[in-house]
């Protein structure tokens, strides 16, 4: 991947009026003022082309109700009588920062692109609820959306999990959750510029600061999220420290080239692609952390959104063959890259 692709005029322009904004280190802005401050991205989310039909739904977790909110696109419960693939959404926004409002567009969009029933789950927040609430929070989501996909009209045999950035870290540990409980399983798992391990994230190789996420904003996070040091060594708070990645769903990981968690996403494909896994690995060298929740002024963010849904249908109808006894038409270790 170049070091040197110029960033992209939309996210530039998008930077620069963070910039003339005057827009502050989240460390600076405290855990209040991030929480203000992430709201302004609603702002540069697209309307979505499609809006889903949602329920909301509180289930028992460990500690209280979790909330959740359905998005079913307009494949389901109409004219298709078959049951539609459920996808896990699990927000990012540094373990502190995020709900249901900042995502919702979003979900939208991806519940039609993807022709899935879109779980979001409302996860509890650090450093309120440090680890490993929010992920527990999310595996108990995970749990009950295989357990009740019947009455949500869903199949859980194409029970899919994805997240962004914080929600990318959370979604890659119910992924190794669920292949070390053998408790379900799951047909993909999409990590949209992850962060998977802090130590990761302090040695990047990438200097480019001036982006929308900082190295020391990414510190700051993974200090909040964590009880103590003793954490980073645990492979469901930092997947990059699990022992093996073998046996572990599908991935689909896109990275962008102005940001911090650039090299640990990288990192984790050729870790999953090593172990045998297959990796669809998208890499955006000239954009910005968080660009796919920018589709009203970063064309790509969009882009992003309709390429996930192509490549869930396409990983989706390949399972359908296999479990048919075809053979499928590509090796389980492939690495189909695409770069930007």
């Amino acid at each position: 991947m170049s070091e040197q692709t110029a960033l992209h005029s939309q996210a530039k322009a998008v930077l620069d009026g963070m910039a003339a904004a005057g827009s502050v280190s989240l460390e600076k802005a405290g855990v209040i003022g991030a929480r203000a401050l992430i709201n302004g991205i609603i702002a540069l989310q697209a309307e979505p082309r499609v809006r889903a039909r949602t329920r909301e739904f509180l289930i028992e977790g460990e500690a209280g109700l979790i909330p959740l909110r359905a998005y079913f696109p307009h494949t389901s419960g109409t004219h298709r009588s078959e049951p539609v693939p459920i996808g896990i959404f699990l927000h990012g926004g540094g373990w502190c920062m995020g709900d249901n409002t900042i995502y919702d567009r979003t979900c939208h969009d991806i519940a039609d692109s993807t022709g899935s029933i879109i779980l979001y789950v409302e996860y509890r927040l650090a450093p309120e609820s440090k680890y490993p609430a929010p992920f527990d929070d999310c595996w108990r989501a995970t749990q009950w959306a295989h357990a009740h996909a019947d009455e949500l009209g869903g199949n859980r045999e194409r029970l899919w999990v994805l997240g962004d950035s914080a929600g990318g870290n959370l979604a890659a540990a119910v992924a190794l959750k669920a292949r070390d409980s053998r408790a379900l399983a799951l047909a993909l798992q999409v990590l949209i510029y992850p962060a998977l391990d802090p130590a990761a994230t302090g040695r990047a190789r990438s200097d480019r600061d001036e982006g929308s996420l900082t190295r020391a904003d990414m510190q700051w996070l993974w200090d909040l999220y964590a009880r103590s040091k003793a954490d980073w060594q645990d492979p469901y708070f930092a997947p990059l420290k699990a022992r093996s990645l073998a046996k572990l769903a599908p991935a689909y990981i896109a990275t962008a080239g102005y940001d911090p968690l650039r090299d640990e996403g990288l990192e984790y494909a050729e870790r999953l692609l090593a172990d045998g896994v297959e990796c669809h690995i998208s890499h955006h060298a000239d954009m910005n952390h968080g660009f796919m929740s920018m589709g009203a002024v970063i064309d790509r963010g969009n882009e992003l959104i309709r390429e996930i849904g192509m490549h869930l249908k396409e990983v989706l109808a390949r399972q359908a063959l296999g479990s048919m006894g075809a053979q499928p038409r590509v090796d389980a270790t492939r690495d189909k890259r695409r770069e930007f």
